[in-house]
């Protein structure tokens, strides 16, 4: 059994918060960044090449592949209070993974001959432990979503839910089914949560492209 070091959430509006959600594309918790920019530094030493990364650090909750569920007010208020108890919480993170999926040498050699015309680059993400109701939660997210597609007749593949943290890319954050990579070496052992976070969707103009805004 993991203890997760947590504090009960603020009285907030959460049926406010709810709505602004319905503008939203992702939502996620931020975490202290300096951890995962030293992770950052110890992978561009081994991988020998610059990496990318965002102005913030966030581990990801509802994905945009996801995030109709919030817009359509398919998240409840009780389940927005279950993500809420995220916040100020420290949780194990497993390692590290990478899309593509190799071990060092050939992901080296993927991104040394990869054609110009063809480049997607590779992505590194550090695994986070969520506590087990959190989990739970996402999973049943999940599934909502996927009895939505089916319902509406379409076939589309939701990947397993692998909680993480962008750590960098070398040309742009990959979507994909992300998992361990054991040949990654991870000096980090847990991270630190903040507040929830949400982005805002490309169709509204409340707040710059990309930006991140904390969840009051």
């Amino acid at each position: 059994m993991i203890n997760f070091e947590q504090r009960p959430p603020q009285e907030r509006d959460e049926n406010a918060a709810l709505e602004r959600l319905k503008t939203a594309s992702t939502l996620g918790v931020g975490v202290e960044r300096m951890p995962i920019l030293e992770v950052k530094r110890d992978l561009e030493s081994l991988i020998g090449r610059p990496l990318k990364n965002r102005s913030e650090s966030h581990l990801t909750l509802i994905t945009p592949f996801l995030s109709f569920l919030m817009r359509e007010g398919r998240v409840s208020r009780d389940e927005l209070v279950r993500l809420r108890s995220m916040e100020e919480s420290s949780l194990p993170v497993l390692g590290l993974g990478s899309l593509p999926d190799l071990d060092v040498e050939a992901l080296k050699q993927f991104l040394d001959t990869e054609p110009p015309e063809e480049k997607r680059g590779a992505t590194f993400f550090a695994v986070v432990q969520l506590p087990d109701d959190i989990q739970q939660l996402l999973e049943e997210l999940r599934l909502r979503a996927a009895h939505s597609f089916k319902e509406r007749g379409e076939e589309r593949e939701i990947y397993p839910v692998t909680p993480h943290v962008t750590v960098g890319f070398t040309e742009q954050d990959l979507f994909g089914n992300k998992q361990l990579n054991p040949s990654l070496p991870c000096n980090i052992k847990q991270i630190h949560c903040k507040e929830l976070v949400f982005q805002q969707s490309k169709s509204s103009n409340e707040a710059p492209p990309n930006a991140y805004e904390t969840l009051t």
